[in-house]
């Protein structure tokens, strides 16, 4: 996990990958944090997560 955000009491964890790599969320991550989201970012989805982040 690089990268946990917390918005509106939702958590939100990221991890970033260089390449086409994808990744699973961590198995506490999903055991501790039932409701929370998870989102592996790579060069395939990286614009999309900027242009959504820039926004909030």
């Amino acid at each position: 996990m690089d990268w946990v955000k917390a918005s509106g009491g939702q958590l939100r964890g990221f991890e970033f990958k260089w390449g086409d790599k994808t990744a699973s969320a961590p198995k506490a991550w999903l055991e501790n944090y039932p409701d929370a989201t998870f989102q592996c970012i790579n060069r395939n989805n990286f614009m999309d997560f900027v242009r959504v982040n820039e926004m909030k």
